[in-house]
């Protein structure tokens, strides 16, 4: 795979990855870029899953990152949400679409760092359990630990009244939220 197969193929799950972990597009296309340097310098001949390999490289660059944060808050801006942007079929649709991605992002902005990591690298990234115990190097079952915690925190943050993803059409029903099957949240 030649270098720029290597940029076009991984950079959006890269990117992807980034900013979910950052909140901020800026450090996203940073850290990003930061990633695809230091894979291109090195020798990527006996890499088996180039992909978990890109992803491993950005969430050592995000966790690091995070550490020097001087507070550790991080800004949220607004984005695109890539798996919630499936062909809209009307302006509502691609409005609804943005409005949930970004209360999602703020979800999942508001988790523990360690606990974001590992719900974007299971939800957003679609990778296993034990994918995600490789790669950021803890024990399956603390990657199992922190999945159920990071699933709890979100039940509890969509729970409140003021959560946006619990209006509905009239602002009395409820929004149910469930999964594409491929782990991604989408409206039930």
């Amino acid at each position: 795979m030649t270098d720029k197969e290597l940029f076009e193929t991984f950079n959006r799950d890269v990117y992807s990855f980034c900013y979910y972990m950052m909140q901020r597009r800026e450090d996203a296309e940073d850290l990003c870029q930061e990633t695809f340097i230091r894979a291109l310098l090195a020798d990527r001949s006996s890499i088996q899953d180039i992909r978990r390999w890109l992803i491993q490289i950005a969430a050592n660059l995000c966790k690091n990152s995070l550490r020097r944060s001087k507070a550790g808050v991080i800004k949220e801006k607004l984005f695109s949400y890539r798996h919630l942007a499936a062909v809209p079929h009307s302006v509502e649709e691609t409005v609804e679409g943005r409005e949930l991605a970004l209360e999602l992002s703020r979800l999942y902005g508001r988790l523990p760092a360690n606990i974001r990591m590992v719900m974007i690298l299971r939800y957003i990234n679609g990778l296993s359990q034990q994918e995600i115990a490789d790669m950021i190097g803890v024990p399956l079952g603390t990657v199992k630990s922190r999945i159920n915690k990071g699933l709890s925190l979100m039940r509890k943050y969509i729970a409140k009244p003021s959560c946006p993803l619990m209006k509905g059409e009239n602002d009395d029903e409820p929004i149910q939220l469930g999964t594409d099957g491929t782990g991604h949240f989408t409206k039930a």
